[in-house]
């Protein structure tokens, strides 16, 4: 069977033609971007000429992997199925082209350029450091608040140097922190406000941008008003004011000229007239007035002008309850005709203080090393130039890419719009290029990463991209889901979605979908209402989660074979409750992507005590919280008898001075356990890294031993690498400790066929075969409202003022912005509703508790308000059959006891080194020498890095001796003592002159494409600082460099094993991370200089 859109499909994959395909849930969006690809590939000269970018590295793996195994397949016979046989024959044609150019694609899979957005930007820096400003690629922070807030606090300190700051830290009532939040806030979205706040006249491009709004605006409010409403109103309106001027009322004054000679005109100097027709037409809660309300308060009395009485009652009767024109007038309520003086003053002083932190920022990020994501696209769009002088990189890119293809299109923000119109600009429709841009706007929902689907709207409605033209097409197939699931969502989405576009703030129409797959036995789409007593919320609750638990193991029993049977949605985190617990409880196996925050985790609890009770002897909380712990379990009768009768001196001293007697023998023992380990004092120089003493003394601790649960384990590894990357050397700062901490989460758990919990982000692009959203009557959590309001809308800035310390209200601007900014996540909200309700396949369970009350009605603003039409009448009838739920009798007296959880033999805890002993004639002693070693190793890596970066010619040997007392303060600096630093010194210019020195060392100097001092994160958060990483044809080479050498007596043979037995496992994790950025294979060396060894991983 063929799909209804079929024939858009076929045209679609033409490679002679520019597409912007807009394709809804389940329509196969991947299919056809890899069938496009591969038609491409049978035309090009080069694979090069085709980039496909998309906007996550996993969509731009399977992507990659997804055209390659089309490849593959078309080495073998026609598929049977018939939607596998277009792939084949597109595949057969490409491969006929790659035996044709030689280009060996399979052999060479990295030939295919198919990246990130933010690599593309990378990328371009890296081809033109000059014209980019940055000098290369500097390491990219996902993480950039700290760098803000450095340079937020020095633009504050040249307070006394720039009067504009003073006046900005005034108008804020001398609130330093609300200062620096603002000029952080702003920092990181200046990608929106600096071409217009940076212009020489941005205040008269603001008041021009503020004009245009208003013109248009009045415009639409014009448009939706019916024929001859002014010649209607007009008089009514005079006669109302002159009668409510009586009583001191002028609320309609701008009206009292208003006539056929002086009528309302869709200009900026009228505005204030528009805007009095508010309380002319609408009550104070904003909703049309009802004839019968026409009465002396507003202008109107009994015994006044009967004939304009009756006119108004008509009108307003003719109009009805929900006229057209109700929002366009509430939307002009806020809206300022221009900005005043002060207003002015204060926008020409906010300009100045910007533009300050953003140079400081540029400060920060050349101290660091370290630029954000938004760095990186501006100087992408430098690099490139401009279309009327583009640069020599331009040039370059516009001779060599023939086609561009751009997946989630939805998701692209004004920069990357530019970024792609430059790389389009001078194409010429038959000139043999081509644009294909695909995507869904009913599912762009990462406004927060910048997102803003009115660029797509803006694209498909001119059906241009820059210069070039598109054809717009819609698909309509969905291959996902069942017929009635399908159904069910189509008869959602009429009422769900906008009936109109709304380019500027996100509106968005539903586009229906027609079902491939009919429906099946198990295909349903069921709502699970719970309806409780004021008193009752924790047991409807608890109702709720047990139905939860029910529908997962129905469905992990219908659907035992699939990979992906069920999953659970919640629209936020917090919204879970117990059910994973419950979950837990009934033995049901859980994959949670992103929900359990590492800091709700135990065993992670416990490794942030360890590291606070070492970084501090004085922090009370975290020694009682680790004697406490599993990890020692003392009773609160012991901690009592520690510490209760002294509240000054420290925990450690109060172990040292307490004796064994009135101790209970196993509470003693594991006292001493516990200080023998916290208060050993051999690690007092900081011989040994901060973050393995610590990872040392969790080992002697048990820890391993207590969480011995896989999961719990790879948990704790993920602190110990954060605090390894924060502190490899100690001096750890706990507030930037713990609040990174925050940032991680757990990992899924290790299950093939298990329960997925997530958000409904986190489940874009997946499927299951049964859903549960949950929850569904949550409201959204109240947003803090920013210190400035400001929007980039249509090309267009608006800027709110920031709230002056003594004022009572927001200015208007800010009041408009913030109404438009709620009604864009009102729009948001109904998209998040269809991507949640389009992941399943069969079955879609909507479960949500509600109050049994006289006004029933869900939550405002939850996803239940959205789904109300659907389901209103399931909740309807669960409460006209609600049955008290039963109260369980709470049994007087003592509550459950909670069992004290720790350790349970001390004795059966193993002995703990600090580093595992190494098999072979290795005679390091490894407690305290690969410390030594790392330091050095430190050391010599940073000048490697800098010599491969300056150029091997510029640093002969004699420039090494003459850099001897800066190598001696820097290892002084990593903590090795006095005694060995002559030693120390000696060993890194032996490893930096011999590298040099060295064929092997001169050419990994020398090579072009290579990445120096690398720092990847992989998908679990662990973060990897590799030494080298070479870019060649087919495959990356890593190269770790290490300063240590064979011992005396110890063979090649034997060093060269011991190094493979440490090292193994951390090279193939790198080579696996870098493989996972584009496919191609890796492969690793450790390199050791001072031996003259090369030895393959």
């Amino acid at each position: 069977m063929k799909p209804s859109d079929a024939v858009v499909r076929a045209d679609a994959i033409d490679p002679s033609r520019s597409f912007l395909v807009q394709a809804p849930a389940g329509s196969g969006k991947t299919e056809l971007l890899t069938d496009r690809i591969l038609a491409l590939l049978a035309l090009v000269q080069q694979p090069e000429e085709i980039v496909a970018i998309t906007f996550t590295r996993a969509a731009a793996a399977e992507m990659h992997a997804r055209v390659i195994e089309k490849l593959h397949a078309a080495l073998g016979p026609e598929p049977s199925e018939d939607y596998k046989k277009t792939s084949w024959r597109l595949a057969k044609q490409a491969l006929a082209n790659d035996a044709k150019q030689n280009w060996q694609l399979l052999s060479h899979p990295s030939r295919l350029s198919i990246r990130t957005i933010d690599s593309l930007c990378a990328h371009l820096v890296k081809a033109m450091p000059w014209l980019s400003g940055l000098g290369g690629v500097p390491e990219v922070s996902d993480q950039a608040d700290s760098l803000y807030s450095k340079a937020a606090q020095a633009t504050m300190a040249l307070a006394d140097r720039y009067p504009s700051i003073v006046y900005l830290i005034q108008h804020l009532g001398v609130n330093l922190a609300d200062v620096e939040q603002l000029l952080v806030d702003m920092l990181a979205k200046r990608d929106q406000w600096l071409p217009t706040l940076g212009a020489v006249d941005a205040l008269s491009q603001l008041q021009h941008y503020l004009e245009d709004t208003i013109r248009e605006r009045l415009q639409q409010l014009e448009q939706a008003l019916p024929y001859g409403w002014q010649q209607s109103l007009a008089p009514c309106a005079v006669y109302a004011h002159q009668h409510l001027v009586l009583s001191q009322k002028h609320y309609l004054a701008p009206l009292a000229d208003w006539s056929e000679q002086q009528p309302l005109v869709p200009e900026p100097e009228d505005l204030p007239r528009w805007q009095a027709l508010i309380p002319l037409l609408l009550t104070s809660d904003l909703i049309p007035r009802k004839s019968q309300g026409m009465n002396a308060k507003v202008g109107f009395p009994a015994g006044g002008n009967k004939a304009l009485n009756q006119q108004m009652k008509d009108w307003l009767d003719q109009e009805g309850p929900n006229p057209p024109w109700l929002a366009p007038l509430v939307a002009i309520r806020n809206l300022p005709a221009a900005y005043s003086e002060k207003e002015q003053e204060l926008l020409q002083h906010l300009a100045q203080v910007l533009w300050i932190a953003v140079a400081q920022l540029r400060l920060a990020f050349i101290e660091s090393g370290q630029v954000d994501f938004i760095e990186i696209a501006q100087r992408a769009l430098v690099a490139l130039g401009e279309a009327d002088n583009p640069s020599d990189l331009l040039l370059r890119l516009d001779r060599r890419i023939s086609h561009l293809l751009v997946d989630e299109f939805q998701d692209t923000s004004l920069n990357q719009i530019q970024l792609l119109e430059k790389l389009t600009s001078g194409w010429q429709p038959g000139d043999g290029r081509t644009v294909f841009l695909v995507g869904d706007p009913m599912q762009s929902i990462y406004r927060f990463r910048k997102a803003e689907v009115g660029l797509f709207l803006e694209v498909q409605k001119n059906q241009r991209l820059g210069e070039v033209s598109l054809e717009a097409v819609t698909l309509t197939n969905n291959f996902r889901s069942t017929q009635n699931v399908v159904q069910w969502v189509n008869q959602l989405g009429q009422h769900l979605f906008p009936a109109q576009h709304d380019l500027e703030l996100g509106g968005v129409p539903y586009t229906p979908s027609d079902a491939f797959n009919p429906a099946d036995s198990n295909s349903q789409v069921v709502t699970h209402p719970f309806i409780y007593e004021p008193n009752q919320k924790d047991l409807a609750q608890a109702q709720a989660e047990q139905r939860v638990v029910e529908l997962c193991q129905q469905a992990l029993s219908t659907y035992a074979e699939s990979p992906k049977p069920v999953a659970i949605l919640v629209r936020a985190r917090s919204h879970l409750g117990q059910v994973i617990r419950a979950l837990t409880k009934a033995g049901i196996p859980t994959k949670a992507v992103d929900i359990d925050q590492l800091t709700a985790r135990p065993v992670v609890q416990d490794v942030v005590q360890l590291v606070r009770a070492l970084s501090h002897p004085g922090d009370r909380l975290a020694w009682l919280a680790l004697l406490r712990s599993p990890l020692c379990g003392l009773t609160l009768h012991s901690l009592h008898r520690l510490c209760g009768h002294d509240r000054v001196e420290t925990v450690p001293q109060l172990i040292q001075q307490t004796t064994a007697e009135a101790w209970p023998t196993d509470e003693w023992e594991r006292l001493q356990h516990v200080a023998g380990v916290l208060l050993d004092d051999r690690n007092r120089s900081g011989s040994m890294p901060f973050a393995a003493w610590v990872e040392y003394c969790w080992l002697r601790l048990g820890g391993d031993q207590v969480y011995a649960d896989p999961n719990d384990q790879a948990d704790a590894e993920n602190v110990f690498r954060l605090l390894e990357q924060l502190a490899p050397y100690g001096d750890i700062d706990l507030t930037i400790f713990e609040q990174q901490v925050e940032r991680l989460f757990a990992q899924a758990q290790l299950a093939d066929h298990a329960v997925e919990v997530m958000t409904f982000h986190k489940a874009k692009g997946l499927e299951f075969e049964s859903v549960i959203l949950y929850d569904l009557n949550r409201g959204s959590r109240h947003q803090k409202e920013p210190l400035m309001a400001f929007e980039q809308s249509q090309g267009r800035l608006y800027v709110g003022m920031a709230k002056a310390s003594d004022a009572q209200s927001k200015d208007p601007i800010s009041l408009f912005i913030a109404e438009r900014e709620k009604q864009r996540e009102a729009y948001e909200l109904q998209r998040l509703l269809y991507v949640g309700v389009t992941r399943a396949r069969s079955e879609l369970h909507l479960v949500a508790i509600m109050e049994n009350k006289t006004n029933f009605a869900p939550t405002r603003g939850s996803l239940l308000d959205l789904l109300w039409p659907m389901v209103e009448v399931d909740f309807a009838n669960a409460q006209a059959e609600q049955v008290m739920l039963p109260i369980p009798v709470e049994e007087s007296g003592i509550a459950p006891y909670q069992y004290l959880v720790r350790v349970a033999d001390l004795t059966e805890l193993p002995v703990v080194t600090a580093r595992p002993i190494s098999q072979g004639d290795n005679k390091w002693t490894w407690v305290e020498e690969p410390f030594k070693e790392a330091a050095i190793g430190t050391v010599a890596h940073a000048w490697l890095e800098r010599i491969g970066k300056e150029g091997r010619q510029a640093w002969p040997v004699s420039r090494i001796e003459q850099s001897v007392f800066v190598i001696q303060r820097q290892l002084q600096r990593t903590g090795i003592q006095h005694e060995e630093l002559e030693q120390a010194v000696n060993d890194v210019k032996e490893t930096l002159v011999m590298t040099l020195e060295s064929e092997r060392g001169q050419w990994l100097l020398d090579v072009a494409k290579a990445y120096r001092e690398w720092t990847l994160l992989d998908a679990e958060g662990r973060v990897s600082i590799i030494d080298l990483a070479i870019s060649q044809e087919d495959h990356w080479l890593i190269v770790d460099y290490k300063t240590a050498k064979p011992y005396p007596g110890q063979s090649e043979a034997q060093f060269i094993a011991s190094m493979k037995a440490r090292y193994a496992d951390q090279l193939r994790r790198y080579c696996a991370q870098v493989s996972a950025l584009d496919g191609r294979q890796a492969v690793a060396a450790l390199y050791f200089p001072r031996a003259s060894l090369w030895c393959p991983i």
